[in-house]
């Protein structure tokens, strides 16, 4: 059953433009950002989009119209929440889905989405997802493999109580499904232009595990005490998290700059969204080299996240860039 668009997000998309263009009547300045619901769609397929306004206050849910054209495809209707049917998308191609966006009749700004269509593959068996959530445990010594234009550690502290133990299930799986949902980028796009996501375990994957097995396997195979030394590179992270840390090289010792996301604050679905919406953005064709690509994914992680679940001041507590 295909999740409802607010409710889940699973991938992320290829292009990402972030414009703040206009201003509206005791919003001040309006920051507006997309998402497609996957970076990778089959040929036929439906992929649900969505556009969300932001100002100093926080979220802009109130008479925000969008007018959505695309490449190939079509447009449910012209609302910011929508989905984009890609029959007779042609395979194997980048399509492109844009959208303006106003308030009050004022523009609020641009951005514009990317979906690789692939070919079905043969016998309807895909085996991405399982390549691509192997490759992203790391054992004991490990940093990742080389190549990424930003490295993301997903870390926690040991639970010690009920509800911080439902938080860390809820953090790795959301992990994991998110990763499963952008698997197949790395067909199309090079390694320097990617996200590589990370999460410290105790052993090895075991082969042949469904989804919620691999889940619960991971939760109990976690390696606290990996993710401990990790987050010990940044004594600013303190509390019990769980983090997102993203870095421009891999984390063998203190990397700068580095983009932290504290998720303390988040409870039940909302980390699950969270974390989806973070790997979403941190799949775009960034170029990873130029430091103010950190900034922009800041940017746009606040305008999605902290406009969905608390103002935008407050959000912004959770993500200050260190240098």
């Amino acid at each position: 059953m295909r999740a409802p668009v607010l409710a889940r997000w699973s991938a992320g998309t290829l292009t990402w433009m972030l414009l703040s263009l206009g201003t509206s009547s005791g919003q001040g300045a309006l920051r507006v950002s997309c998402l497609p619901e996957k970076a990778v769609a089959l040929p036929g397929e439906t992929v649900d989009l969505n556009v969300w306004v932001a100002s100093d206050a926080g979220p802009v849910t109130s008479n925000v119209t969008a007018r959505w054209t695309a490449s190939a495809g079509r447009i449910g209707d012209q609302s910011p929440a929508t989905r984009w049917l890609l029959e007779g998308a042609a395979a194997d191609r980048r399509h492109t889905a844009s959208v303006d966006v106003s308030v009050d009749g004022t523009s609020a700004g641009s951005c514009q989405v990317g979906v690789w269509i692939a070919e079905a593959p043969a016998g309807g068996v895909r085996v991405r997802g399982e390549y691509l959530t192997g490759r992203a445990f790391l054992r004991r010594g490990q940093v990742g493999e080389p190549g990424f234009g930003l490295y993301s550690y997903f870390l926690m502290r040991e639970p010690s109580n009920t509800s911080e133990q439902s938080r860390a299930a809820t953090f790795v799986a959301a992990f994991l499904d998110a990763l499963v949902a952008v698997a197949d980028q790395e067909i199309y796009v090079e390694r320097r232009r990617l996200n590589g996501s990370y999460l410290p375990i105790t052993a090895d994957l075991p082969q042949g595990l469904s989804a919620q097995e691999r889940n619960a396997w991971t939760l109990e195979h976690y390696d606290y005490e990996q993710a401990k030394r990790l987050l010990s590179f940044y004594p600013m992270l303190t509390g019990q998290g769980p983090f997102i840390v993203a870095v421009p090289a891999p984390l063998r010792s203190p990397v700068k700059p580095m983009l932290p996301w504290d998720l303390s604050e988040l409870e039940g679905s909302a980390v699950t969204e969270g974390v989806s919406r973070f790997v979403n953005q941190a799949a775009q064709l960034y170029d990873w080299q130029n430091q103010g690509s950190l900034q922009k994914l800041r940017e746009l992680v606040l305008t999605t996240v902290g406009g969905m679940f608390v103002g935008r001041a407050r959000a912004e507590t959770w993500m200050q860039i260190v240098r």
